[in-house]
């Protein structure tokens, strides 16, 4: 699959995924964006693949991005926080 189509698909993965958690926002859903990278929870969820940062890897910083992130997940009371990135950035 051409990098061209792999990027078109994960923006609309991204998209959707961000949007779905918006729209549940009264059941303990949020959702926040750093830097232009997301991120998605569950107060009520302690799985990583649900409550993540999104699109880590077009951070400038990833470091300080994340603990940004991080700071304000935390406020919020979800439980845990996952990275959906490239390998070369959360390595």
């Amino acid at each position: 699959m051409e990098r061209e189509m792999v990027e078109r698909i994960e923006r609309a993965e991204n998209e959707a995924f961000t949007s779905m958690y918006r729209a549940a926002s009264g059941y303990g859903t949020s959702t926040v964006e750093v830097d232009g990278v997301a991120a998605v929870w569950s107060r009520h969820d302690d799985d990583p693949g649900y409550n993540c940062v999104i699109n880590l890897d077009i951070a400038i910083d990833p470091t300080t991005t994340i603990g940004r992130i991080e700071a304000i997940v935390r406020e919020t009371g979800a439980p845990v926080l996952g990275i959906d990135g490239s390998p070369a950035v959360v390595a």
